[in-house]
């Protein structure tokens, strides 16, 4: 049983055996940050054949170089069985918290990880809660799980996760909210993250946690929206969007500079902010602003495609043009394809006539790109003078580092850069 003192006698040892559940982008780099703070480390996932790579220090993400570190540490041990969970004493919960086919929570893997932990965790055990969930979520769906699987001693906290894939930002340097459901949760995990984070932020409930980050993430959402929708504006003006950011941001104060893109992707921007509208409906209070962002977001990639075919006839084009889309992933640098804008603009296109081709670097050699008839589309290995050139457009979606943009910028016949990706390059 863990007592306050006890508690806080193992977290200075670094005696405590601390487990996360889910091994994906959120659960592996905390695996990290808890091994790299000295704790050994217990990661349970329901896939055997990532619990099996990760044993072998492959990585299973390609944004993340993570397996090895954590092989190397000696302090992390990757399993497929949830009864070795019996001996942790703190276990982080960092399981996907997706919309279903009607736009809200499916909150089947929340469930079954509260089943799962109550059916093996040891008494007054503490389960930190990671995902991103709807207030309210953790008191009442997570506790009341756990009560109802009669585990009603073991202590629950909400520490929402803030990581950020490709940044290159250290995950501890970030402040970490944290609050627990009675205070004994509280202290135990901020005694336990004051170890880990550099900056642990104790708030007064987990309520509070829960609606920070949504509305962290419907911020960022209701911004690029508008930057998306200004970029609209000045392609009709004829003017370059990025310049008049450049202008705009040399005020000081009031103004903080969002890009515009073809559209917003990955796990969380599209969810977080329904889920704060899904919120908002339930409770009676507007959501204007998230439903417009929503909108515009939805709108986004069509008007990529308009652009694309309005550049096309200017130049005369073909009846079937040859389009290269570089950049798949949803972001910079990381190999995630999740609502990928590129996922619905390929189809379009191809929809429209063109033929469709696509080159991304970061991607492993599985990825695959669709047409509108659900057909995979050719893939370009390299990206040379003579490639470039074959094509009537390059349309850039995702501005990855590892890619020679002189090359683009230099042999490309046309380019849509929808990522700023070519701006002062020869």
């Amino acid at each position: 049983m863990n007592t306050p003192s006890s508690f806080a006698a193992a977290y200075q040892a670094r005696h405590l055996r601390l487990g996360v559940v889910g091994l994906g982008g959120v659960g592996l780099p905390l695996a990290d940050a808890y091994t790299r703070a000295g704790y050994a480390v217990l990661g349970y996932d329901l896939d055997i054949q990532r619990v099996q790579a990760l044993a072998a220090g492959r990585d299973v993400l390609r944004y993340h170089d993570l397996a090895a570190r954590l092989l190397q540490s000696g302090r992390f041990e990757p399993t497929h069985d949830p009864e070795r969970l019996r001996a942790c004493d703190v276990v982080a919960v960092c399981v996907p918290t997706p919309l279903d086919m009607s736009g809200v929570l499916d909150t089947r893997p929340l469930l079954a990880s509260a089943a799962m932990l109550a059916r093996v965790l040891a008494p007054q055990a503490l389960i930190v809660l990671e995902s991103t969930v709807p207030p309210g979520t953790t008191r009442k769906l997570y506790a009341e799980t756990l009560a109802a699987h009669g585990r009603p001693d073991l202590l629950l906290a909400h520490s929402p996760e803030r990581e950020d894939p490709g940044a290159g930002r250290s995950l501890t340097s970030v402040p970490k909210l944290l609050a627990g459901l009675t205070d004994e949760a509280s202290e135990q995990v901020h005694t336990l993250y004051s170890t880990i984070f550099t900056t642990p932020v104790r708030v007064a409930s987990c309520e509070i946690a829960e609606a920070a980050k949504l509305y962290e993430n419907a911020y960022r959402s209701v911004n690029i929206a508008l930057a998306n929708e200004f970029s609209n504006i000045c392609a009709r003006l004829e003017l370059d969007v990025r310049a008049v950011l450049d202008a705009a941001a040399t005020k000081p104060f009031g103004f903080q500079r969002f890009e515009p893109g073809p559209g917003v992707g990955g796990h969380c921007i599209p969810k977080d902010a329904r889920l704060l509208a899904n919120v908002a409906r339930e409770v009676g209070a507007p959501a204007t602003m998230l439903e417009q962002a929503a909108r515009i977001h939805a709108e986004r990639p069509r008007f990529v495609v308009e652009e694309c075919f309005r550049l096309l006839r200017a130049r005369g084009g073909a009846v079937h043009p040859r389009v290269l889309i570089v950049g798949v992933a949803y972001k910079r640098d990381v190999d995630v394809t999740t609502n990928a804008p590129a996922l619905s603009i390929a189809p379009e296109l191809s929809l429209g006539g063109a033929v469709v081709h696509w080159h991304d670097p970061v991607l492993g050699p599985d990825a695959i790109l669709c047409d509108h008839a659900g057909r995979a589309l050719p893939r370009v290995e390299v990206l040379d003078r003579t490639t470039v050139a074959a094509y009537d457009l390059v349309l850039v979606l995702a501005d990855h580092s590892s890619v020679d943009w002189a090359v683009v910028a230099t042999h490309a016949r046309a380019t849509l850069d929808t990522r700023g990706a070519l701006r002062n390059r020869i």
